[in-house]
C-alpha cells in the first residue's frame, strides 16, 4: 500500500497528482478493519472527461509496476521504515494505545477468530524482511497479481456536485412529509402530530430533582487536586533551546519537534505562510529532487509535518498578576517541523530535516497557483465540516490581536485573500512567488536564538542521541553571520504589532455578518467582551461556561433543535465569551440568535433565584477538569505538550492557581460571571449559512448583516 499510493511520487499516486485536469487528492488504501479487506483508489476533483482515463492509468500503474519486476530498494527501504514506525507506535494523535489496540482485537474477535492475531507481529514482520532481503519486491508480485491485476471484482463509482442538489432534498423532504396523509388515516395523523407536539414540550420540561439525583457522579473529593509537574528539560546550546522529555516507553522511537521564529515575516504576507509550508513540503531541496526528498523522508521517518504555533504570552512588567486579561501585544509566533523516527536513525532524520528546513522549498513558478487553489479548495471543503471553528475565528478576530493573527492564517480572511490572488486577472504571479520565497527565507535566516529543538524519548535513548543533536546543531541549522537575536516575547511586543496598528488591520470590524455557502447545515456564533484590559479572570468562569454548554446551549440547540453540538469559549487572555451552535440543521438564524440572547436571563433563573450552586454545577465542575486534563496523552504528545505549556509561559503554579478555582467554585462566581455576560460590551454575530436564510432573517426581523460570500471553488 505505502509504495503504490504513500508519497506522492508512489507507483498510483505519482501518474495523478499534478496534473490538474486529472484531480488534485488521491484516496483510499487498504482497509484490514473487515473479514473482507478492500484496496481503494479515489481521485477528487476529475473532470468528467477524464474519469475513463484516470481509471485506465490506476490499472495500468498497478499492472505497470509487476510486469518490471517491482521496485528498488531506496523505495522498499522508505516502505519498510514506515510500516515499521507505525507498527512499534500504534497510536494515532490522541487516541489512547489501548483503543487503538482493542480496535485491532475486533477486527477479528468480531468473525469469531483469535483476537490476539492483530496484535503479535514481531515474528511476521522479521519473517517478511528476511523474504524482502532475499527476494526483493519480487516478494509482492505474486500478491499484486492474484489481488489486483487479475482480480475482476470492482466497483467504479462516480460522485459528481449538483448545482441546487440542496434545494431539491429540502423540497424532496417536504413533500414526503406532506404526502405522509396517503399512508395514514385521518386519526393515525392527527395522533403523529399530537405525539410530535408532545415529544416537543417534553423536552423542555427540565428533570426533577428526584430523577437527576439517580444519576451516577464523580465525587469532587475523588478527583486529584495537583496538577502533573512539568518535566521537560531546557538548556541553550550554541545560542538554541534545547528541549527534552523522559518517557518511560517510546517503542524504540524518539518524537522532534523543531520550531523557528515566524517574526521577520512582513505581517501583510503572513496568509501566504500555509502555502509555504504546502510547496516546502512538496518540492525539491538543493541536494535532492522531490523524489528522492520523497524517498528520504520514507527512509528515516514516519513523516515530517509543519505545524504554526500562535500564542498569547503573558507580559512580564512590575504589575504583572496571572490571569489578568492583557492587551494581546505580546506573541509567541513559531512554525515547528514535527516528525519521529527510530532512535538509531535520528542522526540521518536531522539531516533530512536539515535538507527541508534551509535548503528545501525550490519550486518553480507554476507550483505557487497551484498550491493557492489546492490550499483554498482544502479551506473550502473544511467550512462544510468545521464552520463552527471558522466562526469563532472570526468572533475572535473582532476582540484580539491572537485571533486576528489565526484569522489571516487559517480563516475566512486567509481565504478570501487567497480568492483575490486567483480571481484577478492582473495578478502577477511571478510577484506572487516572490513574496511566497521571502516568507521562506525570513523563517531560514532567523537567529539561533529563535530556534527550538525539542525531543522525546526513553532516557538511554535521549542519552545516546547526544552526539546526533550536537552535529546536528553545529552543522545542520544554516548560519546567518548577520541575524539580530530575538527578544523576549515577554518583555517585548511582537513587531507585527506595528502593522496592526494601521488602519488596514486594526483588529476585525465590529459588524453582525452572514457569510454564504450553499451547506445543507448552519453555523451561529455570538461574542463579545466580558472582562476590560487589566481585570482578573478566575478558573470558576470556565466552570459557568461549562454550565451554560452542558445545560441551557444543549438543551436549546442538540435536543430541540436537532444541532450537533453547542459550545461556549471563554478567553482569559482577551477577555472574550463566545458562543457557538455547530451543524444546526434548523437553520433559524433568528431562533438561535434568540437562544444566544437569552443565556443571561435563562442563567439569572437558576442562579440568583438560589441560594446554594445550581444543579448542572457539580458537573460543570467536573467535566471543566476532564477537559483540562483530557485522556492520557500518548509517548509523542507528552514532550509536545509540555513545550507548549513552556512557550506560554503556563507555570505549574498559574496552572495549580487555575486548577484550584475551579475546583472551589461558589455560587458567588456563579453569580459575578452571570452579571459580567448580562453587561457584555460590543456583542456581534457571525454566521454561516445559505443566502436564503440571511435574507428571511433580515426580511423578518430587519437585522442588518454584512454579507460575505466564500464559495468561489
Amino acid at each position: 500500500e505505502h509504495m503504490l499510493m504513500g508519497t506522492p511520487e508512489s507507483t498510483i499516486t505519482g501518474p495523478l497528482l499534478g496534473k490538474p485536469y486529472y484531480g488534485d487528492e488521491v484516496i483510499g488504501g487498504l482497509d484490514m478493519r473487515h473479514q473482507q479487506w478492500t484496496f481503494t483508489v479515489g481521485l477528487k476533483g476529475v473532470h468528467r472527461a477524464h474519469v475513463k482515463d484516470v481509471e485506465d492509468r490506476i490499472k495500468n500503474a498497478i499492472k505497470g509496476i509487476t510486469e518490471i519486476g517491482g521496485w528498488d530498494s531506496d523505495k522498499v527501504s522508505g516502505a519498510i521504515n514506515t510500516i515499521d514506525l507505525r507498527l512499534r507506535d500504534q497510536s494515532s494523535g490522541r487516541n489512547p494505545r489501548g483503543v487503538n489496540l482493542m480496535n485491532l482485537v475486533f477486527s477479528k474477535w468480531n468473525y469469531g477468530k483469535d483476537p490476539t492475531l492483530r496484535l503479535a507481529y514481531t515474528k511476521a514482520w522479521n519473517s517478511l524482511l528476511d523474504d524482502i532481503d532475499t527476494m526483493g519486491s519480487s516478494v509482492f508480485l505474486d500478491l499484486m497479481r492474484e489481488s489486483l491485476v487479475e482480480n475482476t471484482h470492482y466497483a467504479v463509482i462516480q460522485l459528481f456536485p449538483k448545482t441546487g442538489m440542496v434545494k431539491e432534498h429540502e423540497e424532496a423532504e417536504q413533500q414526503r412529509i406532506s404526502s405522509m396523509k396517503e399512508y395514514q388515516t385521518e386519526a393515525e395523523f392527527t395522533k403523529l402530530l399530537a405525539e410530535t407536539s408532545e415529544l416537543k414540550e417534553a423536552q423542555k420540561i427540565e428533570d426533577p430533582p428526584l430523577a437527576l439525583a439517580k444519576i451516577p457522579r464523580v465525587p469532587i473529593e475523588s478527583i486529584d487536586r495537583l496538577v502533573k509537574p512539568n518535566i521537560i528539560k531546557l538548556r541553550v546550546q550554541d545560542e538554541v533551546l534545547v528541549a527534552t522529555t523522559r518517557v518511560p516507553d517510546s517503542f524504540g522511537m524518539l518524537f522532534v519537534d523543531f520550531g523557528l521564529d515566524l517574526r521577520l515575516i512582513d505581517f501583510e504576507d503572513i496568509f501566504l505562510l500555509p502555502v509555504m509550508m504546502k510547496l516546502m513540503m512538496n518540492s525539491h531541496t538543493e541536494a535532492w529532487t522531490e523524489e528522492q526528498m520523497y524517498r528520504q523522508i520514507s527512509k528515516y521517518s514516519a513523516g515530517i509535518e509543519p505545524v504554526l504555533q500562535i500564542d498569547d504570552v503573558r507580559p512580564r512588567d512590575a504589575d504583572y498578576e496571572a490571569f489578568v486579561v492583557n492587551d494581546g501585544s505580546h506573541l509567541s509566533t513559531k512554525i515547528f517541523f514535527r516528525g519521529r523516527c527510530r532512535a538509531d536513525k535520528l542522526g540521518s532524520y536531522l539531516n533530512v530535516l536539515s535538507q527541508i528546513v534551509f535548503y528545501g522549498g525550490q519550486f518553480v513558478h507554476s507550483r505557487t497557483k497551484e498550491a493557492i487553489r489546492a490550499l483554498m479548495e482544502e479551506i473550502d471543503v473544511d467550512i462544510y465540516e468545521n464552520g463552527a471553528e471558522y466562526v469563532d475565528r472570526r468572533l475572535e478576530a473582532r476582540y484580539s490581536k491572537q485571533g486576528l493573527v489565526i484569522e489571516q492564517l487559517y480563516g475566512i480572511s486567509q481565504l478570501q485573500r487567497l480568492a483575490d490572488l486567483l480571481n484577478e486577472q492582473n495578478t502577477d504571479f511571478d510577484y506572487v512567488h516572490e513574496r511566497v520565497m521571502n516568507v521562506r527565507r525570513a523563517i531560514q535566516i532567523g537567529h539561533r536564538n529563535g530556534m527550538i529543538l525539542s525531543i522525546t524519548g526513553e532516557a538511554k535513548l535521549l542519552e545516546d542521541a547526544e552526539d546526533d543533536i550536537t552535529q546536528f546543531i553545529t552543522n545542520g541549522i544554516f548560519e546567518n553571520s548577520d541575524a539580530v537575536p530575538f527578544t523576549n516575547p515577554n518583555l517585548d511586543p511582537h513587531p507585527w504589532m506595528e502593522s496592526m496598528a494601521g488602519e488596514k488591520y486594526y483588529l476585525a470590524p465590529l459588524v453582525n455578518e452572514g457569510i454564504i455557502v450553499p451547506a445543507a447545515v448552519s453555523f451561529f456564533g455570538k461574542g463579545g467582551t466580558v472582562y476590560e484590559t487589566g481585570q482578573k479572570v478566575s478558573g470558576s468562569g470556565s466552570v459557568v461556561a461549562k454550565f451554560i454548554e452542558n445545560g441551557y446551549l444543549f438543551e436549546k440547540f442538540v435536543l430541540q433543535q436537532g444541532a450537533e453540538d453547542a459550545f461556549v469559549r471563554i478567553s482569559y487572555h482577551h477577555g472574550t465569551v463566545r458562543f457557538l451552535a455547530f451543524r444546526d440543521p434548523n437553520r433559524d438564524l433568528i431562533e438561535s440568535l434568540q437562544v444566544f440572547d437569552d443565556v443571561g436571563n435563562a442563567l439569572s433563573r437558576s442562579v440568583l433565584n438560589a441560594e446554594t450552586l445550581p444543579d448542572g454545577a457539580h458537573e460543570a465542575v467536573v467535566t471543566t477538569i476532564a477537559e483540562l486534563d483530557g485522556v492520557a496523552p500518548q509517548p509523542d504528545e507528552i514532550g509536545w505538550e509540555f513545550l507548549i505549556e513552556f512557550l506560554q509561559d503556563d507555570t505549574s503554579e498559574y496552572r495549580q492557581l487555575w486548577r484550584d478555582e475551579i475546583l472551589n467554585t461558589t455560587r458567588a462566581d456563579f453569580v459575578d460571571v452571570i452579571k459580567d455576560i448580562l453587561e457584555w460590551e460590543n456583542p456581534t454575530i457571525a454566521a454561516i449559512s445559505t443566502a436564503q436564510e440571511f435574507q428571511q432573517a433580515q426580511n423578518i426581523s430587519g437585522l442588518e448583516l454584512e454579507i460575505t460570500r466564500v464559495f468561489i471553488v
